[in-house]
């Protein structure tokens, strides 16, 4: 790894710590080891998203009477969105005055894996609470801008057109469905995950989980090599920048923090 990005990696990291100090304790503590892990944890987001996508659009196939009417590209490009928040770097160029577009969540999602809130009490508790409330926060204020550029909010309000609950309804299902049939799944959240169609009280969404269920290993089985071999357009990360300080910038990271 040359110099030059040694450079910009340490001045990116220095703007970084500017806004997060919390974040900075934490990449003080990570080794070269954690680091190769972080990017493991991340890829294993990513996968996660790619997936969703694909059993999304499998579920309005399964449903055409429930899904027909609904814009198949446009679903596409909003569940691009989904997680987007967990592994996207902080906006550093950004004039947003959202505190959570200079924050990079992957980092504290890393520091929690396979726990609960549970498993934590006070400072703790309450931070890494803190942290799930924001992405959360996040994620919901992604979608509604989604929807707004897309004139999917109905005129004179926040109240989303029809298609745009749709659009909820397919995420959610496809989401829990990967979740609980997923092996990484439990590594994640620390616990043997339930299927969607065993823990989700609706009847409609406990009826579209359990057919989506039953194709899971076909969807996914047969679009394997799409989904390994794809990448996020925004494929930047933090656990990559540390990587290249450990290689080769150890002192210069020191100063940083």
């Amino acid at each position: 790894m040359n110099y030059r990005f040694q450079i910009i990696v340490w001045l990116f990291l220095t703007l970084f710590v500017n806004f997060s100090p919390e974040a900075a304790q934490r990449l003080d503590q990570i080794s070269t080891q954690s680091a190769n892990n972080i990017m493991t944890f991340q890829r294993e987001i990513e996968f996660h998203i790619i997936r969703v996508e694909y059993l999304g659009l499998e579920l309005v196939r399964l449903h055409p009477k429930r899904f027909g009417d609904l814009d198949k590209k446009r679903l596409r490009m909003f569940l691009k969105l989904h997680d987007r928040q967990k592994i996207e770097p902080p906006r550093l160029n950004s004039r947003s005055t959202n505190p959570n577009d200079f924050r990079f969540f992957l980092l504290d999602l890393w520091n929690i894996r396979g726990k609960s809130l549970k498993d934590f009490e006070g400072d703790e508790y309450t931070y890494n609470r803190n942290v799930i409330d924001k992405l959360n926060e996040s994620d919901h204020n992604k979608a509604m801008t989604f929807f707004i550029n897309n004139g999917m909010v109905q005129p004179h309000g926040q109240h989303l057109t029809s298609s745009a609950k749709s659009f909820f309804l397919v995420e959610k299902v496809a989401d829990v469905v990967d979740r609980g049939m997923h092996q990484n799944t439990g590594k994640e959240f620390g616990k043997k995950m339930l299927l969607a169609s065993e823990f989700l009280t609706d009847d409609l969404e406990r009826e579209l989980a359990r057919s989506l269920e039953e194709h899971y290993d076909e969807v996914i089985g047969s679009n394997a090599v799409a989904i390994s071999n794809s990448r996020l357009k925004q494929r930047k990360h933090c656990a990559g920048a540390i990587m290249g300080i450990m290689n080769g910038s150890a002192s210069a990271s020191a100063t940083a923090f």
